[in-house]
């Protein structure tokens, strides 16, 4: 039902909606980034983000001084703009590898799930960010809590990111592989 509704989304535009999304992925990366770079959080955001520890966490916050724990707020908050550019990147992407395929078929299918796949990642994304968030609330005392809640929506994000990347260039490679085919069959 899903996937047939997803079928039938944007028919006209799908393409420059896709080339207008990587651009403004593209430059909401740099930004996000920047903020995140400025704020001066001791630590990547891969370190953080799966530390399943409250305490450590703590520590790091403990490392910053007001100013930089207020910029780091803000570079959250800016990274929920690049939560909604990605998540729409890939639906829209996946919507769009997936109509180069007959339909009805696995391939055409699976590239729709890759669009689902890209919401829910945002919606991890999202919620992980709300835990961020909380804890910068009261930085030094934090429920232990929230940063494992925080670390398993990262966690899930990760996972849903990767996979939907991984399966982006494989349909990627089967759109070229095919061209290549038909090409050498003409």
């Amino acid at each position: 039902m899903i996937l047939s509704k997803i079928d039938s989304f944007p028919n006209n535009k799908l393409g420059a909606l896709v080339l207008f999304f990587f651009i403004l992925f593209i430059i909401t990366n740099i930004v996000v980034n920047y903020a995140f770079e400025i704020s001066g959080y001791p630590v990547s955001f891969q370190e953080s983000q799966l530390s399943f520890s409250g305490e450590h966490i703590k520590s790091h916050f403990s490392q910053m001084n007001d100013n930089q724990i207020t910029l780091y707020l803000y570079a959250q908050l800016v990274d929920y703009v690049y939560i909604i550019v990605y998540s729409c990147l890939i639906f829209l992407l996946g919507i769009y590898l997936g109509r180069k395929f007959p339909e009805k078929s696995l391939w055409r299918k699976s590239g729709f799930i890759i669009a689902l796949t890209g919401i829910f990642a945002g919606l991890c994304d999202g919620i992980e960010n709300g835990f961020i968030l909380l804890m910068i609330k009261n930085p030094s005392s934090f429920p232990n809590v929230y940063a494992i809640i925080h670390s398993w929506f990262a966690l899930m994000k990760f996972i849903l990111l990767g996979f939907s990347i991984i399966w982006i260039v494989l349909l990627i490679i089967i759109i070229m592989i095919k061209k290549l085919v038909l090409k050498k069959k003409h």
